[in-house]
């Protein structure tokens, strides 16, 4: 099964760290185009192998609540293919609209994921900083929700502002395959 995924989607999944800073550096002003190192952080590969793939980015379901309004999505991705019997390594970030040509990039600096749950902490940036905790819905590959608005995660999201909770929200959420077009120009 998971070589059936990872030949589909190939072109998603090939380099999900690539993917992932491109997508931070594309959400940059073009003046302060900045690529900062990823933390990778390794995560129990019993997600794979249990036929779980929920690698790649998870928005806001309906209307985002005025605490969160600026929120654009996070993303999960493994920084190398998964092996059988071997740790992912992986790599994640929320990502927070400033407005229509910037965003700030908060990276994960703890991730627990497992066939079942997802919970993650991103570094403070300005005094801000993201804790969540959340239940999947749906199993298997994910992708199969694409773009779909099907709910397949439900958690709590917070936001801390100098280390004091500002707010929290149970929020569902959709799954989304960043396709990165310019990934296949970069290979040559």
């Amino acid at each position: 099964m998971l070589k059936n995924y990872l030949h589909r989607h190939a072109n998603y999944l090939a380099n999900g760290l690539f993917a992932l800073v491109l997508l931070a550096v594309s959400l940059q002003p073009a003046a302060a185009q900045k690529v900062d190192s990823y933390k990778i952080l390794t995560v129990p590969n019993n997600v794979t192998e249990a036929g779980f793939y929920p690698f790649g980015g998870y928005k806001i379901v309906g209307k985002k609540p005025a605490e969160f309004s600026n929120f654009n999505n996070f993303t999960v991705e493994f920084t190398e293919r998964p092996q059988k019997n071997r740790d992912l390594k992986t790599v994640g970030a929320v990502i927070i609209t400033k407005d229509e040509q910037s965003s700030i990039v908060y990276q994960f600096v703890e991730l627990s994921l497992s066939d079942g749950t997802i919970s993650f902490k991103t570094e403070t940036t300005g005094d801000i900083r993201y804790e969540f905790n959340g239940k999947y819905i749906k199993k298997g590959e994910l992708v199969r929700y694409n773009e779909k608005k099907t709910i397949v995660l439900r958690g709590v999201l917070a936001r801390f502002e100098n280390d004091r909770k500002a707010a929290e929200k149970a929020l569902n959420f959709s799954f989304v395959v960043w396709k990165a077009p310019y990934y296949a120009a970069s290979k040559k």
